[in-house]
């Protein structure tokens, strides 16, 4: 899953959208991560695909307290595309905690076509 470009670490997911039995694929990441994040009023997302037809969207979820704050991201290209949301536009599912107690990172990866990625 992790791997280096231009010197830099990256995550890289492989996305079987051929074998998709459900809507999306998620990933639970176990990384260390800022979870005071209640300062911040922007998230920033790097990505890229290399067949951007194939990827419908991407979306991303904060687990804290009893729920999650989730917002979703637009497609990507084959090029490293700036995704970025306000952190005031996240949804929230259940009850979720704070901003500064986050526990946990989720990417949800929904298809645009059925073939891998």
């Amino acid at each position: 899953m992790s791997a280096t470009v231009d010197g830099k670490p990256v995550l890289r997911l492989a996305v079987p959208f051929s074998k998709l039995t459900g809507w999306r694929y998620v990933w639970d990441l176990d990384f260390d991560v800022e979870r005071q994040l209640g300062a911040h009023r922007w998230l920033r997302l790097k990505a890229r695909c290399a067949d951007p037809e194939a990827l419908g969207g991407i979306s991303i979820y904060f687990r804290t307290g009893k729920g999650w704050y989730r917002a979703g991201f637009g497609g990507v290209g084959m090029d490293w595309t700036n995704l970025k949301v306000a952190r005031a536009s996240f949804e929230s599912e259940g009850t979720p905690g704070t901003w500064d107690s986050i526990a946990q990172v989720r990417i949800g990866i929904s298809p645009g076509a059925k073939r891998d990625t």
